[in-house]
């Protein structure tokens, strides 16, 4: 609940205690009033976690920045992005904080949970057989596999954007997204 929904719903209240004060119960009905204005209050108090991208929550958590000064934060990372001194993970965070300056501040606040990542299969044809880009999890190889089905114990055929560019940028351009 937001400020806003607070203000909306003591509005209905206070217009539930008028109307029972013109029938001559207001003594009662205000004390029901009361507690469900407190009620209204103790919702106010309940944190939504702000959603962000899961590299920015990793960020945030490798700089341990629970309950920091977000502006400090920002500033520093602005200076050392306009010095040149940020890597390209400290970069994209720099631009994401720019598109969302308040998520970022609120994030710091209140605490976050990231995104649920895309999950892409790499599909590569070549005369007219299909192949799939596959991790074989006991033996920690990549290898390509004809077969689309992922065993869950052995084999890994699902990967975030960020896990296919680390194994080899090029196969980027031939993932396909899974459908959830």
């Amino acid at each position: 609940m937001n400020k806003e929904q607070l203000e909306e719903a003591v509005g209905k209240l206070n217009s539930v205690v008028t109307e029972f004060q013109a029938d001559g119960m207001c003594y009662m009905d205000r004390a029901v009033s009361v507690t469900q204005v407190y009620d209204l209050i103790d919702q106010l108090d309940e944190l939504v976690k702000v959603v962000v991208p899961q590299f920015v929550a990793d960020w945030i958590d490798a700089h341990n920045l629970y309950g920091n000064n977000p502006l400090r934060e920002y500033r520093d990372l602005e200076n050392d992005f306009n010095e040149g001194w940020t890597d390209e993970k400290d970069a994209s965070v720099y631009h994401w904080i720019n598109k969302n300056p308040y998520a970022f501040i609120d994030a710091l606040r209140y605490g976050h949970k990231a995104e649920k990542e895309k999950l892409y299969v790499v599909e590569l044809i070549d005369n007219h057989l299909t192949y799939w880009l596959a991790y074989d999890l006991v033996n920690k190889v990549f290898f390509m596999s004809q077969n689309q089905k992922e065993k869950l114990n052995k084999f890994k055929k699902r990967f975030t954007e960020q896990e296919i560019k680390d194994h080899d940028e090029r196969f980027w351009q031939f993932a396909v997204e899974v459908a959830e």
